[in-house]
């Protein structure tokens, strides 16, 4: 009971005070919260709103992708060496590379690197991120549980999720043996951790942190694989009746981003005796951008925010478009 307090003492902490140092924008009627003990967090209205609402603004400079953790958490550098480089391409093909979004496979095991070395450490600037997410032993309960499902509900899926599930595990022994050699490494079971928690809570974004326009190693801004805090505590549609009412939108400009969280900003900027406060987002402005969640359908009060997240549809060439989507969400996101 004392550790289950001490968890949800520290979440709340997260929700505010992260938020705050990071401008992390929260409409005054957004509420994340537990419901009940059989449901995880999900992403709620206090009051009816109408369409095209903002709810949660997200700097994408805060965002967890390599682009972000290498300029913020550990002074490492991932070392690939030409047989680290072959196991890569062998795995550019493989199935967790495209459930991440058809990414590069050095994306994601770079992510998955440094995620569970931020794990490792005793302090890390993702702290609050990642106090927010489920332990490994969550994740196992949630395969167990999605395992059980599948093999009593849908007994033509179920051959198809154990094989896919058997690639993923391969993969991610096949990654961390050739990373092994030439890095520092954190444990197998953190970095299999990270894996659940890229594959079910990640999305392809833009460069989160793209370099300095005219900057000498200027790079033209790619795609990654990423997870947004925050927008990964919302909970996905599966089907009627919970359909989608929400989605994401990138907002590059000041015009794009809602008048309430612009005033927001400057108004903290005030308080924390930031010079010119006026001028805060126009800065970030210059070099990020920003996540949004934008309600697509008028809310009633109390009413859960859901989004359609998309997910790599896996072929079989057995079954049928339905089921194939069921295959696809389950191997992905666990539910």
């Amino acid at each position: 009971m004392l550790a289950r307090k001490l968890r949800s003492a520290k979440f709340a902490e997260y929700l505010s005070t992260y938020a705050i140092l990071h401008h992390i924008g929260i409409h005054e009627t957004t509420l994340i919260e537990k419901r009940d003990s059989g449901t995880d967090f999900g992403v709620y209205v206090r009051d009816a709103c109408d369409a095209d609402t903002t709810l949660l603004v997200i700097p994408s400079k805060r965002f967890a992708a390599v682009s972000t953790i290498a300029r913020l958490g550990a002074p490492v550098r991932l070392v690939a060496a030409d047989a680290c480089q072959a196991v890569f391409r062998s795995l550019d093909a493989g199935l967790v590379a495209y459930l991440c979004g058809s990414c590069s496979s050095q994306q994601w095991v770079e992510w998955c690197w440094r995620v569970a070395l931020e794990k490792h450490r005793g302090y890390s600037p993702l702290w609050g991120w990642l106090q927010s997410l489920p332990t490994p032993e969550a994740y196992q309960e949630e395969r167990d549980h999605v395992d059980q499902h599948c093999r009593l509900h849908h007994p033509s899926v179920y051959p198809f999720f154990q094989s896919a599930q058997r690639k993923i595990e391969a993969e991610v022994r096949t990654a961390y043996e050739a990373l092994a050699r030439d890095n520092l490494m954190p444990s197998f079971d953190v970095f299999h951790w990270a894996v659940a928690v890229l594959l079910t809570r990640g999305i392809p974004v833009p460069t989160a942190w793209p370099p300095r326009p005219h900057a000498a190693d200027a790079e033209a801004p790619g795609i990654e694989p990423a997870v947004v805090p925050y927008v990964d505590l919302m909970n996905g549609a599966d089907g009627a009746p919970r359909r989608a009412n929400a989605e994401l939108e990138v907002a590059r400009s000041m015009d794009e981003l809602p008048r309430w969280y612009t005033s927001w900003v400057t108004a903290e900027g005030v308080l924390k005796g930031t010079m010119e406060p006026e001028k805060v987002l126009p800065t970030l402005l210059e070099q990020y951008y920003f996540l949004c969640v934008v309600l697509r359908k008028p809310l009633r009060a109390s009413e859960e925010v859901l989004v359609a997240y998309q997910s790599p549809f896996i072929e079989t060439e057995v079954l049928s478009e339905e089921d194939g989507e069921l295959l696809s969400r389950f191997v992905k996101y666990l539910f």
